[in-house]
């Protein structure tokens, strides 16, 4: 009975915990686990507000539920603390030491790790999991050592771990009303439906791209279907016990014109000026999801970009009827 199989997921204040959290709420006994309480004030059960670099807390927590896999999605991402070095070996690296030495000492096989597309750092060919692994920025450098740090201490400690290598993951799970909600949103298609649904100008970085229209192209998946892949990478480790790292994306991707020019209706559409292209930006960064499909047979089936919009649209209106602002920075 999977509903007797106990699961700790930590960040699941956050946008992918809160939208697994529904997802997986009747499948699974959930433990949630965050430092933060999300500003939408989300009721889950078994919720626990815990700092995972709080070793003697954490420990409670692991003697209190017998454990049988952890989805570890806490962690520093937001790339506008670039700056601050010292939160992301904290919360990416010392957190996660924390997390596995307490697996160790209480039995726990299996984890699910969030990681990242920048772990492969600028690159413009399809990305495959075997690319190289050359991140530059600190967050990308930090989700790359986490990695390594599982790698290695599965092989001493004896657990098996599914790393998930997330790539623009976007929108909302419209009949849970779960979504993505940043007090300072940064995200291209969450500022596009802002932009449009305001009837306000959206400023696109960049015009001078190596792309069929000359802004860049990114790789966006629906977070319907990143929940769909961790559910099927539960199922996998449980019944294979075997270690795999997948890809999490489309290999099509979007550029930001062709984004935009989706937003119209018969009254209006998404005006937008460009500006200058911030640095380090590529013209194309999109990956091969080949191996999770041949391994465990997934594939998006969501991420067609009006279900993207769509969906987006239905979460900022719900959000505004729940009285929740955020601020949209350009």
């Amino acid at each position: 009975m999977t509903k007797s199989r106990k699961i700790l997921i930590t960040g699941s204040q956050g946008y992918i915990g809160s939208s697994l959290n529904k997802v997986l709420f009747n499948k699974y006994n959930l433990i949630n686990l965050d430092k933060f309480i999300s500003p939408l004030k989300l009721k889950q059960k078994n919720f626990f507000k815990i700092n995972i670099l709080n070793y003697n807390k954490l420990n409670s927590l692991f003697k209190k539920f017998k454990i049988d896999l952890v989805i570890h999605l806490a962690g520093e991402s937001t790339i506008d603390n670039i700056s601050k070095e010292r939160n992301y070996i904290n919360n990416n690296i010392k957190a996660t030491e924390n997390l596995i030495k307490l697996m160790k000492k209480f039995k726990v096989r299996n984890l699910i790790f969030s990681s990242s597309a920048a772990v492969y750092g600028k690159k413009n060919r399809i990305i495959k999991e075997s690319s190289p692994k050359i991140p530059n920025n600190i967050y990308g450098k930090t989700k790359l050592i986490t990695e390594k740090i599982i790698i290695n201490e599965s092989k001493s400690q004896n657990f098996n771990y599914v790393i998930l290598r997330f790539f623009n993951v976007c929108s909302s799970i419209r009949e849970k009303k779960v979504g993505e909600f940043h007090i300072n949103e940064t995200h291209l298609i969450p500022l596009c439906v802002n932009k449009f649904l305001n009837n306000k100008t959206l400023k696109i970085y960049g015009r001078n791209f190596k792309t069929n229209d000359g802004t860049s192209v990114r790789d966006y998946i629906h977070i319907k279907d990143i929940c769909t892949a961790v559910e099927q990478c539960i199922q996998y480790l449980f019944k294979k016990n075997q270690s795999q790292i997948f890809n999490l994306g489309t290999g099509k991707g979007f550029s930001n014109l062709e984004i935009v020019n989706s937003f119209k209706s018969k009254k209006k559409i998404l005006k937008y000026i460009f500006i200058k292209n911030r640095k380090g930006d590529v013209d194309k960064l999109l990956c091969s999801y080949d191996k999770i499909k041949k391994i465990i047979g997934w594939k998006p089936r969501y991420s067609k970009l009006k279900k993207i919009i769509r969906d987006e649209i239905f979460w900022q209106k719900h959000t505004l009827k729940l009285n929740k602002q955020r601020t949209f920075r350009y």
